[in-house]
């Protein structure tokens, strides 16, 4: 994207893991400082796949302005409270937690807020990565409240299961693909929910044109919402899929490529 004479965004979006935040811990001190400078100047919005418990986790440094979008924007937190979320209705939960476990699939289980954000697995097996934010049962027996079902495959194995599921439930839920160095994550959510619709809420909401929104991305959960901005950008480390149709790429996740793409473009002179 060539800034140029153009207009400056007037409202900043971006994904979290894998385009501002590497590995598992908080996103990092230039990042912090750039984009709590930047919510002075315009509205900032990160959507992400993580659940409630982790987004909170990584951004426990961030300006409580800046908003908040768990679960591809399932819920929308600004300055700590609720703004909307969306859940999944109670006799489809059940249909698709039962086709999980009738096949032995992971079963990850989102819960919304009248349950305190409260999240489940139920597995036979430990899985060592939902250690942080997440309570082991062997069964579940009430589905109300329920903002997402996930599952964690093999790479070979997701895209397979994701054509089952979406036969199954058809037009009840949205079954969300993310690919990582763990394997795929399959994400069922309600049918309003994916990173596009949120942002197109939010900005009829601030009355901000779509044309004129930056979003950064890397994955592809973040497919529809780069095609709907005036200013689509990539990380470096982006999937290479993304690439080949999105060709503003800028530094990697390793080089904080957003932050210091921001401080130029806004000019906020942190160094």
């Amino acid at each position: 994207m060539s800034t140029g004479k153009r207009k400056l965004p007037k409202l900043v979006s971006s994904d979290i893991g894998g385009t501002l935040l590497r590995g598992k811990s908080e996103i990092p001190s230039f990042t912090v400082d750039v984009l709590n400078r930047l919510v002075n100047h315009v509205p900032v919005a990160l959507i992400t796949g993580y659940n409630y418990n982790t987004t909170l986790k990584f951004t426990r440094d961030l300006d409580h302005r800046i908003l908040l979008m768990p679960q591809n924007g399932t819920l929308c937190i600004k300055e700590k409270k609720l703004v909307w979320e969306y859940r999944i209705p109670e006799y489809a939960a059940c249909e698709l937690y039962e086709y999980l476990d009738e096949n032995n699939l992971p079963i990850i289980i989102y819960k919304g807020k009248i349950e305190n954000f409260k999240n489940f697995y139920v597995n036979q097996e430990d899985i060592p990565s939902l250690s942080y934010g997440f309570q082991r049962i062997n069964r579940l027996k009430h589905f109300e409240n329920i903002t997402g079902i996930s599952t964690l495959l093999p790479d070979g194995k997701a895209l397979t299961i994701k054509g089952i599921i979406e036969s199954i439930v058809g037009d009840k839920f949205k079954v969300i693909y993310t690919r990582e160095a763990r394997g795929s994550w399959l994400e069922v959510v309600h049918t309003e929910v994916r990173k596009d619709l949120t942002l197109k809420r939010l900005c009829s909401e601030l009355s901000i044109p779509l044309a004129d929104v930056v979003y950064f991305g890397d994955n592809f959960n973040d497919r529809e919402v780069l095609q709907i901005v005036g200013y689509p950008v990539l990380v470096e480390n982006a999937a290479p899929e993304l690439r080949e149709e999105f060709p503003t790429v800028i530094p990697s996740v390793y080089e904080e490529g957003v932050a210091h793409y921001l401080n130029d473009l806004y000019h906020l002179n942190i160094i």
